[in-house]
């Protein structure tokens, strides 16, 4: 069984709000817009609607479960591409518009298994036995170069860590990178866009969700914590805790 809370919020300085979040049976994303105005907003609304769709009669399952998790999952980046790029050309729109992702899928097809997925820089966690572990890693320029091993700390420090090098929107195409892990009773999973983990560390994440008595409260000090931070950008977060 998974418990969830979450909340989605444009923050303090900005004047929409882009990210959009799903929580839907043991289905749970976030998506944050890129491209400014109500450009951004569209795009994360519209991978947010394909990941919806998610329709288990698209193939035959046959014995291959991760491979048609990744199928479906897949499907729905590919809709959801191509509606925002349908939607760029139509409202004439020449600039970069697009959105990441990050999300998890569990499905009765595999028992005690989630699929991990993301593309850009939103992010999973994990909780387990009180402890922190990031489980995806940004598709940013900055861990690119830091990934390379070619780098100093100092060159690393001048790249922006929020030019990200993947996303769905009107421009190449890229599958999701997803992983398939083993959950235990009490593991809790963090979903959150750049607006929570830009202004909160890993350490604090982990002491608000531990220190708290449910995931509602832990949900309210972690956006107490970035408010009080300047809230700068919008901000979304899911917890799951599995039971």
């Amino acid at each position: 069984m998974f418990y969830s809370e979450g909340f989605t919020d444009k923050g303090l300085k900005r004047e929409n709000n882009e990210d959009m979040i799903l929580i839907k049976d043991n289905l749970f994303a976030i998506s944050d817009g890129m491209g400014g105005h109500a450009k951004g907003e569209v795009a994360s609304r519209m991978v947010i609607e394909s990941i919806m769709r998610i329709n288990h009669s698209y193939i035959d399952i046959k014995d291959d479960y991760c491979h048609y998790i990744k199928y479906i999952l897949n499907h729905s980046i590919k809709e959801a591409h191509k509606n925002i790029t349908r939607y760029a050309l139509k409202s004439n729109i020449k600039t970069i518009i697009g959105a990441t992702v990050a999300g998890i899928y569990n499905s009765n097809l595999c028992a005690n298994t989630v699929a991990i997925f993301h593309l850009g820089d939103s992010r999973v966690y994990r909780i387990r036995n009180g402890a922190i572990k990031q489980l995806t890693i940004d598709h940013s320029q900055y861990e690119d170069m830091k990934r390379s091993g070619q780098y100093t700390e100092k060159e690393l420090n001048m790249v922006s860590r929020n030019r990200i090098t993947k996303a769905i929107g009107n421009f190449q195409f890229y599958n999701l990178e997803i992983d398939f892990i083993k959950y235990q009773t009490d593991d809790i999973y963090i979903i959150c866009s750049d607006g929570i983990s830009d202004f909160c560390t890993d350490n604090e994440l982990e002491k608000y969700i531990n220190n708290a008595n449910s995931l509602k409260i832990a949900c309210q000090t972690i956006k107490e914590s970035v408010y009080n931070k300047g809230a700068k950008d919008n901000l979304s977060l899911i917890l799951i805790k599995v039971s």
